[in-house]
């Protein structure tokens, strides 16, 4: 998603904690693994930014055990069920550049 629709959407959502940027290093992992190609089964949640619950029951749903990256895939999307839409929101913004979180968190 782009950086203005994160602004309008989720309102420049910039939680950062533990919670959001260990989640932020894990979609990383998740788009390093080439068997995925953009956010593998996550893709709707992770690339198009529909954080809602539903959506990511729905990747759920489409996800198959025999499938290479299925546990990788199906750990995050429970740990992203955890979170609160605005920490989803504030963990991928930290993905992709808008939250600085150097070393003194976000500017």
């Amino acid at each position: 998603m782009c950086e203005e629709c994160w602004e309008d959407k989720y309102s420049k959502a910039a939680i950062v904690n533990g919670r959001t940027k260990e989640m932020s290093q894990r979609i990383k992992r998740l788009y390093e693994r080439p068997v995925c190609g953009c956010g593998g089964k996550l893709h709707i949640v992770l690339d198009d930014w529909n954080l809602d619950d539903n959506s990511i029951n729905f990747c759920i749903e489409d996800m198959k055990p025999d499938e290479h990256a299925y546990k990788v895939e199906m750990r995050l999307a429970i740990a992203l069920l955890a979170m609160s839409p605005q920490e989803r929101a504030s963990a991928l913004a930290i993905k992709d550049g808008f939250i600085n979180v150097g070393k003194g968190g976000v500017p």
